[in-house]
């Protein structure tokens, strides 16, 4: 679903689509009930992108100080 879940999110097909659209039909953000049901999922997905934006960091931090000390190894065998 990801952090768009309260936004439009439009495909080139459904701009396309707009032109015919006279009914506003594609005028849908989200499927909350209530204004408080629309913050929570909001909050819930927001704080989901932090920590995928967290893992992702901490993943290529990992990738990094493996490849230096990869590095650091065979400079050493090298010797």
């Amino acid at each position: 679903m990801g952090s768009l879940y309260l936004s439009a999110n439009p495909g080139p097909w459904s701009g396309v689509a707009r032109i015919f659209d006279f009914g506003n039909t594609f005028d849908a953000y989200n499927n909350a009930a209530t204004g408080e049901e629309a913050d929570g999922i909001g909050l819930l997905w927001d704080w989901a992108m932090v920590g995928k934006d967290l893992w992702n960091a901490v993943s290529m931090h990992e990738t990094k100080l493996k490849s230096s000390e990869l590095r650091a190894e065979s400079e050493v065998v090298a010797r």
